[in-house]
């Protein structure tokens, strides 16, 4: 729900649904029912009026669960992880970036994460899409290498919705392979595991 004091924001009801089962989040891109109402008197309404009719809500729901098992039956190898999560969140990396201390923390931090989120959900989960998927917004749900930690949930969880419908569009194509779908994001991979050796 949004509000304002000041009637600089609409009175506003984002209905969806969340996997309860966990604390890991993400969003979908206009896969949600919404209710906005302006601060005028025309436009406020009663409560009844904000029945929801519970038939969007279950074809959302059943959609999801089909993604996520869509999901599950994909294999996803565990030695592309890293890349895949430099792809989902636009992490790229030069080499430039290794010689600057700041920026190459932050860097092996994101891929000390990264690895050891992958350990616990790929030995728990197996290799495949939904292991990935709880790897990404586990990350995004606490991204604790960036400087401000709250202001990067919501679009780190949007990029994690964004990712599972375009991923589930991708592995639909028979020509699908992972050199070409992570394309540089591979290299920058193997950047962030060069610079763990040391190496510059």
């Amino acid at each position: 729900m949004t509000n304002s004091y000041n009637r600089t924001k609409a009175l506003g009801f984002d209905i969806g649904f969340w996997r309860a089962i966990c604390t890991n989040g993400l969003i979908f891109r206009q896969k949600h029912i919404v209710f906005r109402y302006y601060h005028t008197h025309e436009e406020m309404v009663d409560e009844e009026r904000l029945v929801v009719d519970a038939s969007p809500l279950r074809e959302l729901g059943t959609a999801f669960i089909g993604q996520m098992r869509d999901l599950k039956e994909f294999t996803v190898p565990r030695k592309h992880m890293l890349a895949l999560a430099c792809k989902v969140f636009g992490i790229r990396v030069r080499k430039k970036d290794l010689s600057k201390p700041r920026r190459r923390r932050q860097l092996e931090h994101f891929t000390e994460v990264i690895d050891r989120l992958t350990a616990k959900y790929f030995d728990d989960l197996g290799e495949n899409g939904y292991a990935a998927l709880n790897v990404l917004t586990d990350f995004a749900a606490r991204p604790r290498s960036y400087i401000s930690q709250q202001a990067m949930i919501d679009p780190l969880q949007k990029r994690c919705g964004d990712w599972t419908v375009s991923f589930l569009e991708a592995i639909k194509e028979s020509s699908f392979n992972y050199d070409s779908y992570l394309g540089s994001f591979a290299k920058d991979a193997r950047l962030l595991r060069e610079s763990e050796g040391g190496t510059e």
